[in-house]
C-alpha cells in the first residue's frame, strides 16, 4: 500500500465525493460588461440561446479587449457613459440571471437576432481576477467562492465528528491533530491549518500550560502569517488522495471529538476555529448554532 503518513490504513485512493461549485460565466468585451453593471443594459445579443441556462445566475466576466467604437456608440445614444479603457477593471465583475431569450424588443440595447433578458444584476464589490474563454463557460471552484462570498457570506458548520446531525450538506474535514482514520475521524481528509500542535496539546495535559495559554499560542500560530488564508475561497483542505488538495466549500464541515460541553465553555480548539473563521468572512454555525459575525 502507498505510504501517505496518517492514511496508511485507509486505503484511499479513490476520489473523494463531494459537492462542487457550480457557477458559469459570459465574458464580453469592456466596457459592454459596464453597461450591464452600471448602465441598465438588460439585453445580451447573441446568435444562439442556451434553454438550459434559463433561470440560472451567470457571471459577466470582463475581458482584455476594449471596444473603443462601442463605447462611442453607447456614450452618443445617451445610452451609458462607460469608463475609460483604463478605468475600466477586468475579472468577473458582477452576476445576472438569464430570465429569458427574445427575437424582438423595444429596448435601444436590443440588436438581435437573440437577446438574453438578464436580471437581478449585482456588481461585486472588489472585481475577481479571472481568465475568459469564448461562449459560456465554468468558472474554477476556488474563483467562484471568492465571487459568491462577496455576495452572501458561505456557510461553514464546526462541530464535534460524532453530531452526524448537525453536520454540514458537504464535505468532512477532520481539524483533529492526529486523526485514526480506522474510527472514521479523518472524514473526507484534513484541514492543517487549524489544527494545535501536538507539543502543545501534550503541554497541557501534563499540566504545563494553562488552557488560556493553550488557546493563545494556538491562534497565534494559526494566524502568524495573517488571516487570509484562511478566507472562503483560500482556506484548503488535504483530502484523501495523496499530494491532494482543494478549497474548503460552503457547507462543509470541521470537526474534532470534543465535546460540546467543552466547546461551549470555549476549552476546545474547534471553539477558536469557530471564532476566527467567523472573523474573515464565513458564516459559522458551531455545534448546530449560528455565530453572529465578528470583527
Amino acid at each position: 500500500m502507498t505510504q501517505l503518513g496518517l492514511f496508511d490504513e485507509t486505503g484511499f485512493q479513490e476520489k473523494v465525493p463531494g459537492p462542487d461549485i457550480q457557477l458559469l460565466a459570459l465574458s464580453l468585451w469592456r466596457p459592454w460588461d459596464q453597461a450591464i453593471i452600471h448602465g441598465g443594459k438588460r439585453h445580451k445579443n447573441r446568435t444562439w440561446s442556451r434553454p438550459s441556462l434559463l433561470g440560472q445566475r451567470i457571471a459577466i466576466h470582463a475581458g482584455l479587449k476594449y471596444d473603443r467604437e462601442g463605447a462611442e456608440k453607447m456614450k452618443k445614444a445617451g445610452l451609458f457613459s462607460p469608463p475609460a479603457d483604463d478605468a475600466s477593471p477586468t475579472g468577473i465583475v458582477g452576476l445576472a440571471r438569464v430570465s429569458r431569450f427574445v427575437t424582438s424588443s423595444d429596448s435601444p440595447w436590443f440588436f438581435g437576432p437573440i437577446g438574453w433578458v438578464l436580471s437581478e444584476v449585482v456588481a461585486l464589490p472588489a472585481p475577481v481576477p479571472c481568465r475568459g474563454a469564448q461562449g459560456v463557460w465554468r468558472v474554477p471552484a476556488d474563483i467562484a467562492l471568492q465571487v459568491l462570498s462577496q455576495i452572501s457570506a458561505p456557510t461553514i458548520h464546526v462541530t464535534n465528528r460524532s453530531s452526524t446531525t448537525l453536520h454540514g450538506p458537504g464535505r468532512l474535514w477532520s481539524i483533529m491533530i492526529r486523526p485514526r482514520p480506522q474510527y472514521g475521524e479523518l472524514g473526507d481528509g484534513f484541514v492543517s491549518d487549524l489544527r494545535p500542535t501536538e507539543g502543545d496539546f501534550a503541554r497541557l495535559r501534563t499540566g504545563q500550560i494553562t488552557v488560556a495559554e493553550y488557546k493563545d499560542r494556538t491562534v497565534a500560530m494559526w494566524t502568524a502569517n495573517g488571516t487570509d488564508h484562511l478566507v472562503p475561497g483560500k482556506l484548503r483542505a488535504m483530502t484523501r488522495i495523496e499530494g491532494s488538495s482543494v478549497a474548503v466549500q460552503s457547507g462543509d464541515t470541521l470537526f474534532c471529538s470534543c465535546s460540546r460541553e467543552l466547546a461551549d465553555r470555549g476549552k476546545c480548539h474547534r471553539s477558536w476555529a469557530a471564532e476566527l473563521l467567523s472573523k474573515v468572512g464565513w458564516k459559522v454555525i458551531r455545534d448546530g448554532v449560528v455565530m453572529s459575525a465578528r470583527k
